[in-house]
């Protein structure tokens, strides 16, 4: 397995590279958007040409996270030194716009434990918190300054991947940098209304009809729900954020599956509590993510096959939890 570049290493690259280019993973979460986004705000500040280039506009729940250097085009004519992908477990999450620029380096920046270790150069911390949290350690360390605009995106990276601090992955440094950052001026407590406290009616109006839709195995113990297209279309959006988590959060749940249609493919979101690891699941299908947070995408594809079989798998972990 490929390990850690030296900070020595990642310095010299950041010094070398005049004009840089963010990846986010597609359907980028709030990770994702804030943590390309505070990257931006420490790079430009050292005098790069940074552009973070998403695959899509960002949820407007996420947008106060995104600074004027997120796009979904960059300028004619940027040419990057260096490309940095950002909370990508694998390079599939940002094929599509690093095959553009199929020699140009790479710098793999990320927390998922799956990580593939893809890239020229790699800094991955699996089940750190965040990859906000990663980039706030990995820059400090390096000596860069993050100002306060980059350190309020860090921490709505950190607030939305550790929901609020409640997920296992948050340690005693997770509450250390956010300490840190309200030091620096930023109020968390305005962020998290912003980011938690505005959620549209078309979401709402699909979580509800999620859990109407959701379905019990293992004796109550899992929960699982499959939302088609026209049921998303039917509520008015594609938002499917914090679906998984709700329906993990019913009572007596301990592992929860969404599926649910995306752009053409079939998403899987997985989540659980515990010793329950949907981690090693998702590796199986070809997915990737966390002990109790992970994810798989399937191309075109036979819904009730894929539920089956992931149905089925996950069932055997309760078995071999018991």
């Amino acid at each position: 397995m490929k390990k850690n570049n030296t900070f020595s290493e990642i310095r010299v690259a950041l010094a070398e590279a005049e004009n840089i280019l963010i990846l986010p993973h597609v359907k980028a979460d709030g990770d994702a958007v804030g943590s390309a986004s505070a990257l931006t705000q420490i790079l430009r500040k050292d005098g790069k040409n940074v552009y973070a280039w998403a695959a899509e506009e960002p949820l407007p729940s996420l947008a106060v996270l995104a600074h004027e250097a997120y796009v979904t085009e960059i300028p004619e004519g940027f040419t990057p030194d260096l490309l940095i992908s950002v909370d990508c477990a694998d390079i599939d999450r940002c094929i599509d716009r690093v095959q553009f620029f199929p020699d140009v380096k790479i710098l793999n920046l990320d927390h998922h434990v799956t990580n593939t270790r893809f890239g020229d150069l790699v800094y991955v911390i699996g089940n750190l918190s965040s990859t906000g949290q990663l980039i706030y350690q990995l820059f400090d360390s390096l000596g860069y300054k993050i100002n306060k605009k980059a350190a309020r995106s860090i921490l709505g990276a950190i607030l939305l991947d550790t929901n609020r601090f409640y997920y296992s992955s948050t340690g005693t440094r997770t509450l250390e940098i956010a300490a840190e950052i309200i030091e620096r001026g930023v109020n968390m407590a305005e962020l998290c209304e912003e980011l938690f406290g505005n959620n549209p009616k078309e979401k709402m109006r699909l979580l509800a009809m999620a859990i109407e839709r959701a379905e019990y195995f293992a004796e109550g113990r899992g929960v699982f729900c499959y939302l088609p297209q026209e049921v998303q279309d039917q509520a008015g959006t594609d938002n499917t954020d914090d679906i998984v988590e709700a329906l993990r959060d019913i009572q007596g749940v301990e592992l929860a599956l969404l599926l649910y249609d995306y752009k053409g493919t079939l998403r899987a979101s997985m989540r659980s509590f515990g010793s329950l690891d949907v981690g090693k699941i998702a590796l199986k299908f070809g997915g990737g993510g966390h002990r109790n947070a992970a994810g798989i995408t399937f191309e075109k594809t036979n819904v009730d096959k894929v539920s089956r079989e992931l149905l089925s798998t996950l069932e055997a972990l309760f078995v071999r939890k018991n």
